[in-house]
């Protein structure tokens, strides 16, 4: 078995090689790509149909059917997309009282902070709960 010192040497002795070389610029190559995709799959979730992919997967990660086609989720969308986020005074889908499938006629936009309301009439007293309707 070759000594530290010994292994040291052979490294070096490669880096400065030609060969070594040449894997050190196919490394940083593929580094810049993969920068450069990660980049590109960021953009893409920002897309509308990277936020309904996204909005999609985490119903189904949360057991919740989802009815909507892009089309259709865009449709309810469009008019709030600048204001749409999870602080307060933006827009979020609200399903009526929190129940059912994510589905046209089960989803409506509103304020975060009414969904919030919403669900704390269920939490209280789901009897008495109703769903507040379409903005």
């Amino acid at each position: 078995m070759a000594s530290t010192e010994e292994q040291k040497a052979k490294k070096r002795e490669y880096n400065n090689s030609e060969a070594g070389r040449l894997s050190k610029a196919r490394y940083r190559a593929s580094q810049k790509g993969i920068k450069a995709e990660r980049a590109g799959a960021k953009a893409y979730t920002r897309t509308p149909k990277g936020k309904y992919c996204r909005q999609k997967i985490h119903a189904r990660q949360r057991g919740i059917e989802w009815e909507f086609t892009f089309d259709l989720w865009w449709e309810m969308w469009e008019p709030h997309w600048e204001n749409r986020g999870c602080t307060a005074g933006k827009f979020v889908m609200c399903r009526a009282a929190d129940k059912g499938p994510y589905s046209p006629d089960n989803c409506r936009i509103d304020t975060m902070e009414n969904n919030i309301k919403e669900a704390w009439q269920v939490a209280i007293n789901p009897q008495t709960a109703r769903y507040t309707g379409n903005l």
